[in-house]
């Protein structure tokens, strides 16, 4: 027994030594596999659920709530350039007589006011400060006559006359302050007594420095266009042409 050990562990180790066979499993018979899926199908197969789909469906307005606000594109205004107006200068008129006559009321203050057959005074004006001459002079200046002057000039007048007869020469004041109404008058009785030569000889109403108040109108024997017999000389002029300056005329 022992003499045949060798030979079976030989055997033995040739078998475990050589390569494993690949088993091919043979085929069942057509009934059982028949079977075996009519087995398998008869089990409920749990079929894979789908994910949900979500349907967004939009919610209705309540029948009280307001349209949705729609804003409306407002237009932009477009500036046009304003045309420059355009300016027409109208003639100055030119004044009149009637105009000046009507208008023009010095201030009292004012000793210069010029009065010419053109530039004139209105019927209304009348100097302030009216005073008698004879309150100032004597009989031999004032002739007797009611002639009256502004105050304001009392005093300039007072010097001139001085001055004058200290010269030699008899001044003698014939007439000051005229109102409107009484240079109307004055000039009427010149149109009636010498027409041709009215205007020279008097002024017309509101043309006339008297209505100042501060003029007045020397006499003289000596002035022999207004007094009848005097001499021709010219004395009485020269004077004033000379002399005049230095009172301020």
């Amino acid at each position: 027994m022992f003499k045949r050990l060798p030979f079976f562990f030989a055997l033995f180790g040739l078998m475990a030594c050589a390569p494993a066979t690949a088993v091919t499993p043979s085929p069942a018979p057509l009934a059982d596999t028949a079977v075996a899926l009519a087995t398998v199908s008869s089990q409920p197969v749990a079929s894979p659920t789908a994910p949900p789909t979500i349907t967004r469906t939009a919610t209705p307005l309540p029948a009280t709530q307001p349209p949705p606000f729609t804003a409306t594109p407002i237009p932009t205004a477009t500036s046009s350039p304003t045309p420059a107006p355009t300016f027409t200068p109208s003639p100055t008129p030119l004044p009149t007589t009637a105009a000046l006559c009507t208008d023009r009321i010095p201030s009292p203050d004012d000793l210069l006011v010029v009065v010419t057959g053109i530039y004139a005074l209105s019927a209304r004006y009348e100097p302030p400060d009216i005073v008698p001459l004879s309150d100032f002079f004597g009989p031999d200046v004032t002739k007797g006559y009611p002639s009256t002057i502004r105050a304001i000039v009392v005093e300039p007048l007072q010097r001139l006359i001085g001055d004058m007869q200290a010269g030699g020469l008899r001044p003698q004041i014939i007439s000051g302050y005229r109102s409107y109404s009484s240079q109307a008058i004055a000039f009427q009785k010149w149109v009636e007594r010498e027409p041709e030569r009215a205007t020279m000889l008097s002024a017309r109403p509101g043309h006339s420095e008297h209505q100042l108040g501060t003029t007045v109108d020397f006499g003289s024997p000596t002035l022999y266009e207004y007094v009848e017999g005097a001499e021709p000389t010219l004395e009485f002029h020269t004077y004033f042409l000379k002399r005049l300056r230095g009172h301020g005329c």
